[in-house]
């Protein structure tokens, strides 16, 4: 399938809760958007070859590379069960145990950037109602091309409880 998206883009993550803000001079590279399609083959008892194919998953995938430090304990905070705790000019992020727990979900809105600010016209956004960070080890800390700091953040889209998994446009869009 092809890319739904790939530029720079601000990205906000839980809004109305955590709403964290991530602008394009926080990030490395450009964000990028990939849908996937799982299928399985039907078999028939006459041959070994598939007779159908049955669509199994339809998924998208953002990936963002992130260079602000602020934001990276902000992020790595979403990634597991933890605190972030600000002491005056001091902070840490604490992280606990959860194995065995279910990753957490957030929203996640994409709004491609027209010109020096992120678009305005909710017609261009890109709603993940529940993205979960896909692999704890997938966010590691490695010196780019401009030798800065960067992050690696993957989010899956997973069904939100009424089975949505992705929005292209304004979601307030009643029909």
């Amino acid at each position: 399938m092809p890319t739904l998206f790939k530029g720079s883009a601000q990205v906000i993550i839980d809004p109305g809760g955590l709403n964290l803000v991530i602008n394009r001079d926080q990030q490395m590279s450009d964000l990028t958007i990939e849908p996937t399609l799982t299928t399985s083959p039907l078999n028939s008892l006459a041959s070994s070859d598939p007779v159908d194919y049955i669509q199994t998953a339809v998924s998208v995938k953002a990936t963002l590379s992130i260079t602000d430090m602020d934001i990276k304990n902000q992020i790595f905070a979403l990634c597991i069960k933890s605190n972030v705790v600000a002491d005056g000019p001091k902070r840490k992020v604490v992280a606990y145990d959860q194995a065995g727990t279910k990753s957490l979900g957030r929203k996640i809105i994409i709004k491609p950037y027209d010109g020096l600010l992120p678009s305005s016209d909710a017609n261009t956004w890109f709603t993940i109602p529940n993205a979960k960070i896909t692999d704890q080890s997938g966010t590691s800390l490695a010196y780019g091309l401009q030798t800065q700091q960067e992050i690696k953040v993957s989010f899956m889209a997973v069904p939100d409880a009424t089975g949505v998994k992705y929005i292209l446009g304004d979601e307030t869009a009643v029909g």
